[in-house]
């Protein structure tokens, strides 16, 4: 891609595939990747897999790998699932905001819910969050189909099921999906425990590239620093040290807006907050549901021997002020709205499972992008990539999205195909102008502040 540069101002056209690979630049001696969930894992293992003389470093702030969004994970492997999330609720929170100049406030209750999918917004918060006012206000959705997001979460399905992926053990579990009022099972799915494969894969690149890979935990990193002419000169560490490579890689979820605009790149993802519940129950169940609500069940692991099989619950997609998720279950705090989230998914999970028995109850923020494709490439400075806003669907596309950002990143002609739409540039000049006349949201009130779709 050295031989493209688009401006930070620019707008996107279509290109060939024949301009974009026109020629393999040199592959660059050193990376750095920005995140140790499944996004900077899997690009880092591509990269070392494809470049033999590319050393790699994962800085993540958490004290091991998958903490984040990556560990607070569905678990569902879902290339079936491929709906994307824009398609009505975010274009509906947008036509909120565009109805009155000050975005969201006075239009409706604090707590407007979705009737036909879990999504709330507390208005309030949501004016008060600059990012949040930015996304629904002024990005446009670019055709919010599923052909691409089915394209990459198909062909990341390929990877986990082909070596080296396919020998990591992380509880490969689900027979399949059976969506919600059908019989009929989509047999491509799956479901795993991406901690357990993320710390599989970090385990295979220590053994397999020991010399040429290196992970650092609990390093926070405050910015980075570009030097004129438009290029990365080295990142700022919160500890007031310096990491320097030839190329950069961000891959740090919701992190990633704020350390990317440190450049002077647009990011345009919004963090979303969804529940998650890890139980057990004596019902054996081998297919992943997708249940009433858009709450899904996937299973995680089965112990034969004692009759027990664990699974994971998961619903809900809240839009709201201030992102705050914990670092450490030491600190883990439930506000009276998430206990009604989770209560919500319990009573879901218990008609289901009659003797649900919860072993553990969290929250994530998942990173999602205006049209709910991932951004991945190389952004309008040349030596600085991004792999991130793959929204619900990270774990599913994680080994899609690792391959992708490191074909891209080294110069190859992408095995997927056409990258374009998933190219972190293609929001430039498309920015969305307010209409003449009044737009009508489809959302109707809760009848309480408080409420959840049934």
């Amino acid at each position: 891609l050295a031989m493209i540069r688009i401006g930070a101002r620019s707008s996107p056209r279509p290109l060939a595939l024949a301009k974009w690979f026109t020629s393999a630049p040199q592959a660059p001696a050193t990376v750095l990747i920005a995140g140790g969930g499944i996004a900077g894992l899997c690009s880092a293992h591509r990269i070392l897999s494809l470049s033999p003389r590319t050393e790699v470093t994962i800085l993540d702030k958490c004290d091991s790998v998958a903490q984040g969004a990556s560990g607070k994970n569905g678990g569902l492997l879902c290339p079936s699932l491929a709906y994307p999330w824009t398609s009505t609720p975010v274009i509906d929170l947008q036509d909120a905001f565009r109805n009155d100049d000050e975005p969201a406030r006075g239009l409706f209750p604090s707590m407007i819910t979705a009737t036909d999918f879990p999504v709330r917004f507390d208005a309030t918060a949501c004016s008060s969050n600059p990012a949040l006012v930015e996304f629904a206000s002024k990005w446009v959705q670019i055709d919010p189909t599923e052909t691409p997001i089915r394209r990459l979460m198909v062909h990341s399905m390929s990877l986990y099921n082909s070596p080296p992926l396919n020998s990591l053990e992380y509880n490969r579990t689900a027979k399949g999906t059976i969506p919600f009022g059908e019989s009929t099972v989509s047999t491509s799915d799956s479901s795993g425990d991406i901690k357990l494969f993320c710390e599989g894969l970090k385990t295979m690149m220590e053994t397999e590239f020991s010399s040429r890979f290196n992970i650092l935990t609990s390093k926070r990193i405050s910015s980075i620093s570009t030097i004129e002419g438009g290029a990365v000169e080295h990142l700022e560490m919160s500890d007031g040290s310096f990491m320097h490579a030839d190329k950069y890689v961000i891959a740090a979820g919701t992190s990633s807006r704020a350390l990317l605009a440190s450049a002077g790149v647009t990011c345009p993802t919004v963090a979303v907050k969804g529940y998650l519940m890890t139980f057990k129950s004596s019902t054996r169940i081998e297919q992943n549901l997708a249940l009433s609500n858009k709450t899904f069940v996937s299973p995680l692991k089965f112990d034969e021997d004692r009759g027990e099989y664990q699974y994971r619950a998961s619903g809900f997609a809240e839009f709201e002020g201030e992102q705050t998720e914990w670092e450490g279950k030491a600190n883990k705090t439930l506000s009276c709205d998430d206990r009604s989230a989770l209560d919500s998914i319990r009573g879901i999970m218990e008609e289901k499972f009659a003797d649900l028995d919860v072993v553990d109850e969290d929250y994530g923020f998942r990173c999602l992008s205006p049209d709910d494709r991932p951004l991945i490439g190389r952004t309008c400075v040349s030596n600085l990539y991004v792999n991130t806003g793959a929204g619900s669907k990270g774990w599913t596309m994680g080994a899609g999205g690792g391959m992708l950002t490191a074909e891209l990143l080294l110069g190859l002609t992408p095995s997927i195909g056409d990258p374009s739409p998933y190219d972190p540039r293609r929001f430039e000049g498309l920015i969305l102008k307010r209409k003449s006349g009044s737009m009508t949201s489809s959302f109707s009130p809760p009848e309480t502040k408080r409420a959840y779709a049934s």
